[in-house]
């Protein structure tokens, strides 16, 4: 895990001390356009990852059901593509850094960035202990979640579009915290029915903590505070 620990620190790094340093004396970058190229490059990704995944006869049905050797059609191809796959999860920590270079630093908050590194590294642990079509149910739904999600940034990114996006954006994060329930409830299937153990229980903590933090941001975005007299 050594590299995947020094990406991890130079991302912190970078994200909380020198970007702001850099930025302190200088003004946001305008990065319109690279944002909506790379929104783009996300929906065509994720599309991607969730229609050629079926090539090694993954069903959504993994959600409940557990996996065995019998359903493996190629073991080897299956872990090598879903190993880009966490590589191309890997490239959004670059959102981070766009952030930092806008200058919007209250974005760069203990949620965003506890999610990106946590999913990164919760692939690894994935990958190199319990490869399996079950497993790649999370990496699926996720996707087509980010599917929706990134297609609204896209959009967001346009004046003209502010007023259709600002009603969506609630539905967003809806959106978000239900793929999260759904996947807890993967998670307790899988412990409890199928008998997975270690990897499962870190995923379990790793979404109760992400539930909990994106229904915190849901109440403080989204509910009206109640006025004292």
């Amino acid at each position: 895990p050594y590299n995947l620990m020094t990406v991890f620190g130079l991302y912190l790094w970078i994200v909380f001390k020198a970007g702001p340093r850099f930025m302190k004396d200088r003004r946001p970058f305008v990065l319109n356009n690279f944002t909506r190229i790379y929104n783009i490059f996300q929906v065509v990704t994720c599309a991607f990852f969730v229609v050629k995944i079926r090539d090694f006869r993954f069903r959504f049905k993994y959600f409940y059901q557990c996996d065995s050797d019998k359903n493996w059609q190629d073991k080897h191809g299956l872990v090598a593509f879903f190993w880009y796959f966490s590589v191309f999860r890997a490239i959004e920590l670059i959102e981070t850094f766009v952030f930092v270079l806008r200058k919007k630093q209250s974005q760069v908050s203990s949620l965003h960035v506890y999610h990106h590194i946590a999913v990164v590294a919760l692939l690894w642990i994935f990958l190199k202990y319990d490869p399996s079509l079950q497993g790649v149910f999370i990496g699926v739904f996720n996707s087509c979640v980010h599917i929706i999600m990134y297609s609204y940034y896209f959009l967001s990114s346009f004046q003209s579009m502010k007023n259709v996006t600002k009603i969506i954006k609630r539905f967003i994060t809806i959106i978000q915290i239900t793929q999260l329930l759904t996947l807890l409830t993967h998670c307790l299937i899988a412990i409890f029915v199928c008998g997975e153990k270690i990897v499962y229980y870190l995923q379990l903590i790793n979404i109760t903590i992400l539930v909990i933090m994106f229904v915190k941001f849901y109440v403080k975005s989204y509910q009206k505070p109640v006025k004292k007299n």
